[in-house]
């Protein structure tokens, strides 16, 4: 606490000399990480003038960046100051995940603290068309060492009613997003989910975060080819201001050797010039910095040294939402009154009038952004001594210098020595292979030619052939409306004939209406918002059939699904708010929702609604339904209005689809409350 105090005093600006005291005392601290084992070569010949080094400015823009910490974990005031301070440096911060306040994208008022990495996978909390196109960079954490196993977690006591609608969820309920091989299998998934972000935001940077595990060298060179721009790699610390304790520890390998390996890995591939690498965790100094862009990083992220230097004092309370010192803190009073800057502190000593609250928020945000900027720039000043001794002008021409990298045995740690750390500094640059640049996939012909056509007439109403090389039909419009390039003025009706590929409905927005008489493939209607999506068979064949593939429905929002036959495995996960029907469902269906309704009138898989916090499901009970519900879900008797409900969902179906099997239902009298259970949560 003694070292992060020097660091508070240095954001403060109030003691010139603090910045030194917190380097010079995390020198001289035990080691910690396997980087505190390495030193640097310096060749007095080579030493430049500092002057002749870049400027902090150009350090801060092309090298730091903010570590994903979501609106939730961090209270929306310390949130919103990383965000400003970041941009008004030229760099990034990450929003994490869990969505973006809408007053913050493009053109709102808040848009100065717009976050301009902003984190997805297709599960995750709040992301649609909208938070897509207001990001720079969209970055898909496919792990993280602080939570192995699962996606994000917040705890219930900080799902605040203001996260809750920012999360679609309700209040006081703990949310868990879905771990992202729930709908990433292999490498091809990864490069369907680059290629359907890209279409919804062509202009951003598509960045995978990943954790340093055994062999990740392997994976990186996958995600490079599977398009990737940025690979951010995360050691063995994370889960800012919102992971458990237990979580944190002992959760993952050294970043240094992910770094490296991936490094290396990319180098030998011919593929290190395809992609930046990004390193996150634990870095506080400049040291810390220039010494993982000389293992091979060319960004770095800073996490909990950004939350110190707004004073938080490092208690450990985050994940409890009551953080003494404001920054974690999820009630909005406590906040207020904890996070106050020192004027407002002597203002209520002297008993002088409470001001008021919006003033109050305001004034600490510039202090705190204030502080994250004079820590920013000092780092980057320190930066920028490395270089001058190392003799190079830029931080970029330290990337993969592992030659200007030795191992030490720090005094008083002879066991240090027993560490071999001659892999990471290997120099593979002499066996490196011919450079390449993985394929990037153009978008669709046919989409192309429906944005084009839509523009032209405002509204559209189009029935053509579709095939499995049309992939994410749908979302390069959506992207469009979301982003206001596109104004419709009336429905764009789309209606096709044949095999529909991947992400069939990716991100779709109002008031695009698809339509496909045949089949699809995997990730109908992922992350849809609006809009209306049906799949029906092929004429002259009778329902019943699969008709889609796995994971419908995954993260939608809103908008509605109706498929006239079943559906694959994961159905309806993470539905936050549309209404889903098919015909029968695999495995592991309505997994993670939090509201909207879906319905199954057909037989469905083992382990539905595991997580399941919201909503409401109406399923067909064959006579063994009990024994395939989760314990998160339950059986719950009918009342009039939850038969209303299901009586209206089954008439959009069919008017929908014409299903046989909505027809029956509604034909008899009865047959919904006998012939189907209504699942809610258990909780």
């Amino acid at each position: 606490k003694e070292i992060w105090h020097d660091l508070q005093l240095a954001a403060r600006g109030e003691d010139k000399d603090a910045y030194g005291r917190f380097v010079r005392k995390l020198s001289e601290s035990p080691p910690v990480y396997l980087r505190d084992l390495l030193r640097f070569r310096h060749l007095p010949e080579a030493r430049l003038q500092l002057d002749q080094v870049e400027p902090a400015e150009a350090v801060i823009g092309g090298h730091l960046r903010g570590a994903a910490m979501s609106h939730g974990s961090l209270h929306r005031t310390a949130h919103r100051a990383i965000a400003a301070a970041f941009n008004d440096l030229g760099s990034s911060s990450n929003c994490g995940e869990g969505g973006e306040d809408t007053r913050r994208n493009r053109g709102g008022p808040w848009e100065h603290c717009r976050s301009h990495i902003r984190q997805v996978a297709s599960g995750r909390f709040g992301v649609d068309a909208s938070y897509i196109v207001n990001a720079d960079e969209l970055e898909i954490k496919i792990g993280q060492g602080a939570k192995p196993g699962e996606g994000g977690h917040l705890p219930a006591e900080k799902v605040t009613a203001e996260i809750a609608a920012i999360r679609r969820t309700r209040p006081g309920v703990s949310l868990i997003s879905p771990p992202p091989h729930h709908d990433i299998y292999s490498i091809e998934d990864l490069a369907q989910l680059v290629f359907s972000l890209r279409a919804v935001n062509p202009r951003a940077r598509i960045c995978v975060k990943c954790p340093a595990v055994s062999d990740l060298g392997t994976i990186a060179v996958g995600v490079a080819k599977a398009g990737a721009d940025v690979i951010a790699i995360s050691g063995f610390e994370g889960g800012t201001g919102a992971a458990n304790a237990s979580s944190i520890e002992h959760a993952g390998l050294p970043l240094e050797l992910g770094l490296s390996d991936a490094h290396q890995a990319l180098v030998l591939n011919g593929l290190r010039a395809a992609v930046n690498l990004r390193a996150d965790g634990g870095i506080k100094t400049g040291a810390d910095a220039t010494k993982l862009m000389a293992l091979g990083a060319d960004e770095v992220s800073l996490g909990t040294a950004l939350m110190i230097a707004e004073q938080c004092i490092y208690c450990h309370g985050c994940s409890k939402g009551n953080c003494p010192a404001g920054i974690t803190t999820s009630d909005d009073q406590v906040s207020r009154r904890l996070m106050q800057p020192k004027t407002a502190t002597v203002r209520a000593a002297l008993a002088i009038a409470e001001p008021d609250p919006d003033a109050a928020e305001e004034e600490r945000f510039l202090d705190a952004r204030n502080g994250v900027k004079r820590y920013l720039l000092q780092l980057a000043e320190d930066v920028r001594r490395h270089l001058a001794a190392l003799g190079l002008r830029s931080a970029g021409e330290l990337t993969g210098r592992t030659d200007l990298l030795e191992q030490i045995v720090p005094a008083g740690r002879e066991r240090a020595g027993l560490v071999d750390l001659s892999a990471l500094l290997a120099d593979v640059e002499p066996y490196a292979a011919p450079g390449q640049r993985p394929l990037q996939c153009a978008p669709s012909g046919l989409e192309q030619a429906l944005l084009e056509a839509a523009r032209e007439r405002g509204a559209l109403d189009h029935r053509g052939p579709i095939c499995t090389a049309d992939r994410a039909i749908g979302a390069r419009i959506s992207g469009a409306i979301a982003g206001g390039s596109l104004h419709p003025a009336g429905p764009l009706r789309l209606a096709f004939d044949g095999t529909a590929g991947q992400g069939f409905g990716f991100a779709l927005v109002e008031p695009i209406e698809l339509r496909l008489e045949g089949y699809a493939n995997d990730t109908v209607a992922e992350v849809m918002s609006g809009g209306t999506v049906v799949v029906v068979p092929p004429r002259n064949r009778d329902c019943g059939r699969s008709l889609i593939g796995n994971a419908a429905a995954y993260g939608a929002t809103g908008g509605a699904l109706f498929v006239a036959g079943r559906a694959g495995q994961r159905f309806g996960v993470r539905n936050s708010g549309a209404q889903l029907v098919c015909e029968g469902a695999g495995k592991y269906a309505f997994e993670y929702m939090t509201g909207g309704a879906g319905a199954v009138l057909g037989p469905v898989g083992r382990v539905v609604g595991s997580g399941m916090t919201g909503g409401e499901l109406y399923l067909l009970d064959d006579g063994g339904l009990a024994s395939r519900l989760h314990g998160d879900a339950r059986v719950a008797p009918w009342d009039g209005e939850s038969e209303r409900r299901a009586r209206t969902l089954l008439e959009q179906h069919l008017a929908a689809t014409g299903s046989l099997v909505a027809a029956e239902l509604l034909r008899e009298p009865g047959a919904i409350p006998a012939r189907l259970r209504r699942v809610v949560p258990a909780a």
